[in-house]
């Protein structure tokens, strides 16, 4: 048997085996053609399905971070009063203090609906130990787009500043003076309407309010009241009145035998000017009582002027605030009325400097005179000689002295 083949038959037994070769690989080719879309007909479904489902998270949680809004603010202070005053509203020691300015708040709101939301505005204090506790937490409706309706906790809406009271980056003062921020009330649980027009160059907002306010030593009733503020430019006009009842449990310190019915009606008048030169604020404000047994008939007041300077805007103000009615007759009112009625002025004089666009520091010295042995506007003067102590007959001035730095964020 021959094993021997001719270059002839060897190199047709090679193009015959190249065909062959060649065959199985345009077959192995378009196997595997078919099995990569096959494999691709089976993906694609997948790979657009998890698309969806990603797009759509994602349009979710852009909506959502587009409708939540957070902000928040800090004041961190110290204060010095020589002597130690206090009232219903601020305590201020006669050794440097942290306390008395110092606080923290975080507000947040969320659009539910394109008519509707939420916000909540929680805020802790140093004079309160830190304690947490809710000053705004209302829902929205906008009825339409110039009139709006709110139902919750809100903010008692008497003063050019009631709306950003907490936050002292808002105003030029350490505090707002309180010859004029002066009343206890400063939220209430209720509702309001807000509607919003022009005239020309001028925009105007009313509000009309109704609720109550309650506490461990009072309860309030027949609580009602509105404003009106209209702005252009550098002008900025507020009136608002406010009325409301009050029954006393207690009342500084004092304990009677049978619960205090009081109340009346609160005015006030403000107006700023500021032109990004000058700043000029005055707000007036006065109480009629309906009774005259806790309360007093009040006349307050004040006025500033300051001066922008680049970053720095000294300041200067000038406040008074007194009492216009006598006691009654009746025993309580006799004893009450002795430690109420007051008369005082102050002076203060103020230096802001704006360290970035949201932070600013502030120094201030106040001094409060002609108080004629009442103790002025600081009714804890009075109340610790009702309940044995010292009373304010030998202070003729009192001055308190603070710096502040303010943050909003």
């Amino acid at each position: 048997m021959s094993l021997a083949y001719t270059d002839a038959e060897i190199d047709q037994m090679f193009k015959a085996l190249q065909a062959e070769n060649d065959a199985l690989k345009e077959e192995i080719k378009q196997l595997k053609q078919e099995s990569e879309a096959t494999i691709q007909e089976q993906l694609v479904p997948a790979r657009q399905n998890n698309q969806t489902q990603i797009s759509s998270v994602k349009r979710s949680l852009e909506k959502q971070q587009s409708a939540l809004k957070i902000n928040g603010f800090l004041t961190a202070g110290a204060s010095k009063a020589d002597p130690a005053v206090y009232d219903q509203n601020i305590d201020i020691s006669d050794d440097i203090t942290f306390d008395t300015d110092t606080i923290v708040g975080l507000q947040t709101s969320f659009q539910l609906s394109p008519k509707s939301d939420v916000t909540v505005q929680m805020v802790a204090r140093a004079a309160d130990n830190w304690e947490l506790e809710a000053e705004w937490a209302f829902l929205r409706y906008n009825l339409t787009d110039d009139l709006s309706f709110r139902a919750g906790r809100l903010r008692l809406p008497l003063y050019l500043f009631s709306e950003s009271l907490d936050v002292g980056f808002s105003y030029p003062w350490v505090r707002p003076p309180n010859e004029v921020y002066a009343l206890p009330i400063k939220n209430y649980e209720g509702i309001d309407l807000l509607y919003t027009a022009s005239t020309g160059d001028w925009i105007h907002q009313l509000q009309v309010f109704a609720g109550n306010d309650n506490d461990d030593n009072f309860d309030t009733s027949n609580f009602f009241g509105g404003n009106i503020t209209s702005s252009s430019g550098p002008w900025t006009y507020r009136i608002s009145a406010f009325k409301f009842d009050i029954e006393f449990s207690k009342f500084a310190g004092f304990e009677p035998t049978e619960n205090i019915e009081d109340g009346g009606t609160y005015y006030t008048l403000a107006g700023m000017y500021d032109d990004g030169n000058w700043l000029a604020i005055t707000e007036i404000s006065t109480y009629k009582t309906d009774q005259t047994t806790v309360f007093r008939d009040t006349d307050s007041g004040y006025v500033t002027l300051g001066k922008h300077m680049g970053k720095f805007m000294p300041h200067f103000t000038y406040g008074k605030s007194y009492t216009t009615n006598e006691p009654k007759d009746d025993p309580v009112d006799i004893l009450l009325g002795q430690f109420i009625n007051f008369t005082g002025t102050s002076y203060a004089a103020g230096l802001r400097y704006n360290l970035t666009e949201n932070t600013s520091a502030k120094l201030e010295w106040t001094h409060y005179t002609d108080m004629d042995g009442t103790g002025g506007i600081w009714n804890g003067l009075r109340f610790d000689e009702l309940n044995g102590s010292s009373g304010p007959e030998d202070i003729d001035n009192i001055d308190i002295y603070s710096i502040v730095l303010d943050v909003v964020f």
